[in-house]
């Protein structure tokens, strides 16, 4: 079972664990398809003029082949979401990261300046 984190400072979860957003959307969307090929196969066969349990039989044997399908996409779907959730983070956080080495070091270049000389040249030039 997946459990949540309990504080942001916490490490995200491997890319390929379930957790409950991926688990979720699989669930969203197989009980989504189930229900729309439960719905298709009822007006089906009620258009082609067959009996109530045949139609019955029918409209819950699609109803539960989609729910399976559907519930398989979606868990797909949320991995590969969530993957590209984390590489996406994670490059940025590297970008953030070389930023704040740049701005360090050109701190450090502007300490490097002696005070009574702005331009950095060392004496007068003219």
């Amino acid at each position: 079972m997946a459990t949540r984190n309990s504080s942001s400072n916490q490490a995200a979860p491997r890319p390929g664990t379930p957790t409950s957003a991926t688990i979720r959307m699989g669930s969203l969307a197989g009980g989504a398809l189930g229900l729309l090929g439960f719905s298709l196969a009822i007006v089906c066969g009620l258009s082609a003029g067959n009996g109530f349990s045949q139609i019955i039989t029918k409209a819950i044997v699609t109803a539960v082949s989609l729910a399976i399908l559907g519930g398989l996409a979606g868990t797909i779907a949320g991995h590969v979401i969530r993957e590209q959730l984390i590489r996406r983070t994670t490059e940025i956080q590297q970008r953030q990261e070389e930023a704040r080495q740049a701005q360090v070091a050109a701190a450090g270049a502007k300490r490097a300046i002696p005070e009574g000389d702005p331009s950095g040249s060392g004496g007068d030039s003219g």
